[in-house]
């Protein structure tokens, strides 16, 4: 609360009236900038939470795709690593390219930015 007042002994001219606007402007020119203050403050406490919530929502997804993949990609390489499986060169072919696909989707470089393995 601000209470402000004339001098009784000073009578208001153009120069003491141009003194209190100026002070009424600085007055609200500082009430204007704690809003913007706080209103920056709460957007980038909002975007720390939407941050947060992507993490964790990729950090979830990354870690469904990473349990089955592994447990298909575990046979498959067993199946290719044996030398007595008769497969043919082009099904062979087909199954080197799933296992490498799958490792890729499994490698650290593929998640996003800020996001670790789990």
């Amino acid at each position: 609360m601000i209470v402000a007042a004339l001098n009784p002994f000073r009578p208001l001219d153009v120069s003491y009236a141009g003194f209190i606007n100026l002070v009424a402007g600085q007055i609200a020119s500082s009430i204007a900038n704690a809003r913007a203050y706080w209103a920056e403050k709460k957007r980038a406490e909002a975007l720390a939470e939407i941050d947060s919530a992507k993490t964790a929502f990729f950090s979830n997804v990354s870690h469904e795709f990473r349990t089955p993949l592994t447990l298909m990609l575990g046979p498959l390489q067993d199946l290719l690593s044996r030398s007595q499986t008769h497969l043919s060169p082009m099904a062979k072919d087909q199954l080197d390219m799933v296992s490498r696909n799958g490792s890729r989707l499994l490698a650290p470089g593929q998640y996003p930015t800020g996001l670790r393995a789990p």
